[in-house]
């Protein structure tokens, strides 16, 4: 791995107990990340909408996230276009009580991986995984989502391809 990626991935495992609402930590991985290769960052922010799902299919039944989910799979096993403008608009939240912020939470995140990968700003790419996190700190508490995206993620993003169902849930405490 290259020691400017491993070096932004050491630093963000610095902060990794901190707030990270103020995207401080996580946007400067993002812009490391970026500047070494927009497409490792495509990978990592798909990684991130794709475990988020487990948030949202937990509390509600409702498949669009998975859809859009697998429209931007098709992005990069080339099946079919993709409607990224369409994947850009986040999902309405289902529910108007406490659970609104979470599954806003679980929409912000694919959509926001959709903007990045469609406009390649590596600041739409820390307001995705940062809205991962957040659905994690409200449904998952024992998630291990920051030490999976550092430690995991980022090594298979890295590398360009899928990750399977092992990978994809490693470090998970509770479902």
């Amino acid at each position: 791995m290259d020691p400017t990626i491993r070096q932004a991935m050491c630093d963000l495992m610095d902060r990794i107990d901190e707030l990270w609402d103020d995207l401080i930590a996580v946007e400067s991985f993002c812009k490391t990340i970026y500047a070494y290769d927009p497409v490792i960052l495509e990978w990592l922010t798909y990684y991130c909408a794709k475990r988020s799902l487990a948030c949202w299919e937990f509390q509600h039944d409702s498949k669009q996230p998975r859809d859009y989910v697998d429209q931007i799979s098709y992005y990069f096993n080339k099946k079919s276009i993709v409607d990224w403008k369409a994947l850009t608009q986040p999902i309405q939240s289902p529910y108007g009580d406490c659970r609104y912020s979470e599954m806003s939470s679980v929409s912000y995140a694919i959509s926001g991986c959709a903007k990045y990968i469609y406009g390649h700003d590596p600041v739409m790419a820390a307001n995705s995984i940062v809205s991962v996190d957040i659905a994690f700190d409200h449904v998952f508490t024992e998630d291990n989502f920051r030490l999976w995206l550092i430690d995991i993620a980022t090594e298979i993003a890295c590398e360009k391809r899928d990750m399977n169902e092992s990978e994809l849930n490693a470090l998970r405490v509770s479902i």
